[in-house]
This record gives C-alpha cells, sequence and structure tokens, in this order.
C-alpha cells in the first residue's frame, strides 16, 4: 500500500477542496495523508482512504521515504508572495531538499504563480523549481515564466475535468459573490461591486429569474458579502433570492450550482464549473489569474474586470455567453496528474 502526504489550501474552500476530492477518489487504493482537511469536514469522513496527519512544513522537511512515497502540494495561488512570503517558500524548499535526498518525489498539481512583488520571492521560487520533481501549471504566463526548469510543464485547470452532470433548472441564475477583505488591493472596489450585484440581481429578478448567491468560502468572507447584498437589496426582492453557502458538502453544493441556466463568476473555479457545466456565462475578474485562463482557453469573447467597475452600472443576462469547453482542453486538464501517475506506476 502507497501512502502520500497532501498540502492543500485549509479554509474549507470549495475550489481547494474538490482538488483534494478528485485526488483522493481518483486513486482509491492510495492512502493520503494531509493536516489541511480538518477531521471534522465532510471531506475527511467521505473518503476512507483519506487520513489526518498534524504535520507542519517544519515536519515535513525532515520525513523519510520509510513514511511517505510522495508528496503532493495540490492547490490554485500558492506561489502569491502575500501567501508567506520568501519564509514560506524557504520552508517548500528545505521539504524539497530532503525530498530529493531521501529519493521521495515532490509534485505540485494545478498551481499557478503571482502575484509577487520582489525580486527576491521570485529567485527563491526559482530555486525550488530546481529541486522538485514536477510542477504542473494550470496557465500558460507562469509556466513560460519558469519553463527553463525541467520540473515545469502546463495544463488546464484539474477541474477543467470533473465530470459530474446534473439537470439545469430554468430561468435560474447564480452568482458566486466576493468579499475583499482579503484582497487589499481591491478594497476600493468593494462599494461599487455591491452596487453592480445589486442592479444586476434585481433586473434578473423583473425578467421572472430566480437568483441564488453562492458563497465559496465563509472563512474568506464570502456569506459575510451576501448578508451585505440581502440588507440593501429592498424587501420585495428577497423572496426571488436563494442562498446556498459550501460548509464542505461538496456533492451538495455542487448540484445546486449545476442546476443554474445562468452563472455570474467571480472565483476562479466558478468560471470553470460553469464551462464544464456549459452554462451561459457572465465574468467579472478580479485577478490576472482568472484572465490568463480566459486567455490561455479562449473561454469567452468578452468578460468585466473589477478594476474597471466603475464604469459598469449593470450585468445583463443578453451579455451572457454560453461556456462550452471542448474535449481537448478536458483531456488536457487531465495530465495535470500525468507525473504523479507515472511516478507511483498507475
Amino acid at each position: 500500500m502507497k501512502n502520500v502526504f497532501i498540502l492543500a489550501y485549509s479554509k474549507v474552500n470549495l475550489g481547494d477542496d474538490l482538488f483534494v476530492d478528485m485526488l483522493v477518489n481518483r486513486y482509491k487504493n492510495i492512502q493520503f495523508y494531509t493536516r489541511a482537511i480538518q477531521e471534522k469536514t465532510y471531506i475527511y469522513n467521505k473518503n476512507a482512504n483519506l487520513h489526518f496527519k498534524d504535520y507542519t512544513l517544519d515536519d515535513l522537511a525532515q520525513v523519510s521515504a520509510k513514511e511517505f512515497d510522495a508528496i503532493v502540494y495540490i492547490g490554485g495561488s500558492i506561489f502569491m508572495e502575500r501567501a508567506g512570503g520568501v519564509e514560506r517558500i524557504k520552508k517548500l524548499n528545505a521539504i524539497a531538499i530532503n525530498c530529493k535526498k531521501n529519493n521521495i518525489p515532490f509534485l505540485f498539481i494545478s498551481s499557478n504563480f503571482g502575484p509577487y512583488s520582489s525580486q527576491e520571492y521570485k529567485r527563491e521560487v526559482q530555486k525550488l523549481m530546481r529541486n522538485i520533481t514536477d510542477i504542473c501549471f494550470r496557465d500558460k504566463n507562469s509556466y513560460e515564466t519558469f519553463n527553463k526548469y525541467q520540473s515545469v510543464r502546463y495544463a488546464p485547470d484539474v477541474v477543467f475535468s470533473y465530470n459530474k452532470t446534473f439537470r439545469v433548472k430554468k430561468d435560474t441564475v447564480g452568482i458566486s459573490v466576493l468579499n475583499f477583505k482579503y484582497r487589499k488591493e481591491l478594497n476600493f472596489y468593494q462599494r461599487k461591486y455591491y452596487e453592480v450585484l445589486k442592479t444586476s440581481i434585481m433586473n434578473y429578478i423583473k425578467q421572472g429569474k430566480t437568483v441564488t448567491l453562492f458563497s465559496f468560502c465563509q472563512y474568506e468572507g464570502d456569506e459575510d458579502a451576501i448578508n451585505t447584498l440581502l440588507s440593501e437589496l429592498p424587501q420585495k426582492y428577497l423572496a426571488n433570492i436563494q442562498v446556498e453557502c459550501y460548509r464542505g458538502k461538496i456533492d451538495e453544493f455542487i448540484k445546486k450550482y449545476s442546476s443554474m441556466e445562468y452563472f455570474l463568476c467571480s472565483r476562479f473555479h466558478s468560471m470553470v464549473l460553469s464551462a464544464v457545466f456549459k452554462q451561459k456565462v457572465s465574468i467579472l475578474s478580479y485577478s490576472n489569474k482568472i484572465a490568463n485562463v480566459i486567455n490561455d482557453l479562449h473561454l469567452i469573447k468578452e468578460y468585466y474586470n473589477v478594476s474597471e467597475i466603475n464604469d459598469i452600472k449593470e450585468i445583463s443576462l443578453e451579455k451572457f455567453e454560453k461556456l462550452i469547453i471542448e474535449d481537448k482542453i478536458t483531456n488536457k486538464a487531465e495530465t495535470q496528474f500525468e507525473a504523479f501517475e507515472r511516478i507511483m506506476k498507475i
């Protein structure tokens, strides 16, 4: 029996939990260990081959091949300088050096690089690229930044290969609502963001649609943002608004998500899931990581940027486009797992 340690974002965020869930479900004959997914969460309880082990980054820099056959870091925005800075990258490099010494593969799945502000941070990430076994970036810009290293590959985000389908309900509009409290560079746009959403929601309801507001991560303030919107909307609209909050029950959340006919996407994995479910979509991008993937895959003709929101009054349903991803994108996304399968001889 093979044992693999997973590093992942630990805040009950839909996208990151979906990464872990897809990984452990895909390889049921492997025993996975993680400290990121707490024992109390549903993702831990539903997967018999996912176990809790309270190892820090410092602990992982000392493990031996007797303990793990591989270490996998599966996550999207794990190379943001504001998330731990240079010190965190140095800790990851210490793990990579220890893994190299003990012949333990250390792989990264479905990541992107940035944003960063210092050349020192980029240099430390370059050192990491030299020592890891494999990294598959999910956007071409990140790949091209580091593609001189043999460890570096590119494939679309792993969730593009998600294959569950559910029945769509007509005249429904979903909105993934963002809170900018952890995105200080965007705080200036929060009030206007609410105004655009409120105007859009009221017009959707006037057109006979039912609106569902989706929270992807309570910790990052999505639910607080939804509550602010609800408190500011006129009472007469509230009967046509529903709320769906992700709290760890992936299948229930995805079932509701996939039933939407239209979707206004702000979160990265909202865009990806709406493409998978072939929904009519408008995208309000808050980050280059979204814009990069749109441009890489030619997902949509036009989209909005939060930085331009002062010029937007509303996002009308007439401008939504149906996202249909080609099979080659789905197949290419599967190759995020290619190195892992080769190394683990699957």
